[in-house]
């Protein structure tokens, strides 16, 4: 009855779940009317009711890192603080079952649900924001067509490119770009001024082209005017956005091709903010975890308490859990810890406290 597949598990998981679950949506819905008061009168703009839709439901996923612990922490306190009331906590005991064995179940599932949000941040998240923002930039067409970007480059050879562009909803497509390159002594070698142009990974094409190049000194060698023209570079325009927006939540592979690209010209404070945003893409998920571990035996106490008492708890207790989660992530940043141990320490600590008061209960 007691194995991990028995009557008591299920009856557990079943208690857990539901509250769980209503904790979600309840979470869910109050930030799907906060964002709505924010953007809902822009997004109506677009006269497009199936486009409105698909923006809100885009902007959810960011909230599930937060959402997902919060519920499964009320929901496991709501859980055995009713089962404390009425004394089943007890006679679950007296059968010889200690709470850590009682709450391998939550465990599991708390684990299953930091696998969930994992994949949710590294694969579905990617995807909704390049879709919430490509709608809210049709909305905002007035203020975002002639958004003028501007970008330096290094490539291997130490020749400097000088990128700017206006940019409209198409995230492959600029208008009026200028492009100019110089040697590593800073000396002017070409420049290109254009219409439009396209990026395709590894080239990019300009329509309406006026090229100059220049000798040392500088004078010009030589102007042309081309219909087209291709400049096989990978000078990333979408790399210099992600390094000047890094409190953008990117996913783990979005960081290590930033790192990786040798057009990406971040400073040494860049990338170890890069790296401290990649070890908390590893460990924030497990928020679930700590949620489970500290809800457990905050609701098994010895006297009864009422179900705004264990609400209150868990807020509390997740509270104090993302104030020391973004005090390291901070100190990580600023350098004093390594990335590794800034993203990780806040779930070490808490779930070791968490094992250490559920094995004296």
């Amino acid at each position: 009855m007691t194995g991990f597949f028995g009557i008591l598990p299920r009856y557990v998981l079943r208690l857990v779940m539901l509250p769980t679950l209503c904790s979600f949506f309840g979470f869910l819905f109050i930030f799907l009317i906060g964002d709505m008061q924010d953007k809902l009168v822009d997004m109506l703009k677009l006269g497009d009711t199936k486009a409105v839709v698909i923006y809100f439901a885009c902007i959810l996923p960011e909230k599930f890192e937060v959402i997902l612990p919060m519920s499964l922490l009320l929901g496991t306190m709501y859980c055995f603080a009713g089962m404390n009331r009425n004394n089943e906590i007890t006679a679950i005991r007296a059968c010889g079952v200690s709470l850590l064995k009682l709450c391998l179940p939550i465990i599991l599932f708390a684990l299953f649900l930091s696998g969930l949000t994992f994949l949710s941040n590294e694969k579905l998240l990617p995807v909704s924001r390049i879709v919430s923002e490509a709608i809210r930039m049709r909305a905002e067409d007035d203020s975002t067509e002639m958004q003028v970007l501007n970008f330096t480059v290094k490539d291997k050879s130490g020749h400097r490119r000088s990128w700017s562009y206006s940019r409209g909803s198409d995230p492959r497509s600029f208008g009026t770009p200028i492009v100019s390159e110089r040697d590593a002594e800073g000396h002017l070698l070409w420049d290109i001024s254009a219409q439009k142009a396209e990026y395709f990974g590894s080239r990019w094409r300009f329509d309406q082209v006026d090229r100059v190049e220049y000798n040392p000194g500088p004078t010009i060698k030589r102007t042309e005017h081309l219909e087209s023209f291709f400049l096989e570079v990978n000078d990333d325009p979408n790399a210099p956005t992600l390094n000047s927006q890094l409190e953008a939540r990117l996913s783990i592979s979005q960081i290590d091709g930033v790192l990786a690209n040798p057009a990406s010209t971040i400073s040494p404070k860049q990338r170890t903010e890069l790296m401290a945003m990649r070890w908390n893409n590893i460990f924030s998920p497990f928020a679930c975890l700590v949620a489970v571990l500290l809800g457990i035996p905050l609701a098994v106490t010895a006297h009864r308490q009422v179900a705004m008492a264990s609400s209150a708890k868990a807020l509390a207790v997740m509270m104090v859990y993302y104030v020391v989660h973004e005090l390291s992530i901070h100190l990580a940043v600023d350098g004093r810890l390594s990335p590794e141990l800034g993203a990780s320490l806040p779930v070490m600590i808490f779930v070791g406290v968490g094992l250490l008061i559920s094995a004296k209960k």
